[in-house]
């Protein structure tokens, strides 16, 4: 639970121009969620001039936002625990009910691309295949053996970033067989969990 003196950052929003702006400094600290509040010099300079706070007011308003943003993401709070967070720090009512109804209002978009941008493996979108006989090889076993060509599309490493890429390989019947079976065992595993 934040101290009185932390979540007291927030006061300097009853002087917001607007409730549009109170709105579009919580957005703006998630898309710069990445970065440090301090490393963001226009985002600070925005701040201090519209709500005439100093260096480090601003730093410690933004810092707050930021952890506001980050509890109710990761705790996935209801509107009552969001205001009970901030409650008993005081804030006045009305702040508290103009930031649960930002909070509340941005959240599922919040979550949705928090989880796109998060790192993560590969994801299988399709997987599609074709069985070849080869009529030419240097070597004449390999001719007239039947292969199967898979071609797996996946979404790209970088948080599916929507851009899948194509991975095309060749399979023997042996290689095929070798493969099912590593497979099987995947299944087996994940239906014993």
């Amino acid at each position: 639970r934040p101290s009185r003196a932390t979540m007291e950052a927030l006061t300097p929003l009853t002087n917001a121009p607007s409730k549009k702006y109170v709105q579009e400094l919580f957005v703006g600290r998630f898309e710069r969620r990445q970065l440090a509040v301090g490393d963001d010099r226009e985002e600070l300079a925005a701040t201090m001039a519209a709500l005439q706070l100093t260096r480090p007011a601003a730093v410690l308003l933004l810092e707050q936002i930021a952890t506001l943003i980050s509890e109710a993401l990761y705790h996935q709070m209801t509107d009552k625990q969001m205001a009970r967070f901030m409650d008993g720090h005081g804030l006045p009512q009305q702040l508290i009910e103009l930031i649960v109804k930002i909070l509340r209002h941005h959240l599922d978009d919040w979550r949705q691309q928090a989880n796109q941008a998060a790192v993560s493996l590969p994801r299988l979108r399709d997987i599609d295949w074709r069985i070849d006989i080869k009529s030419a090889s240097d070597a004449m076993a390999r001719m007239s053996a039947p292969s199967a060509i898979v071609q797996l599309e996946v979404d790209g490493a970088e948080g599916g970033s929507g851009a899948g890429r194509r991975i095309q390989f060749e399979l023997g019947k042996d290689s095929l067989e070798v493969m099912l079976e590593g497979l099987r065992q995947i299944k087996q595993q994940l239906g014993s969990i």
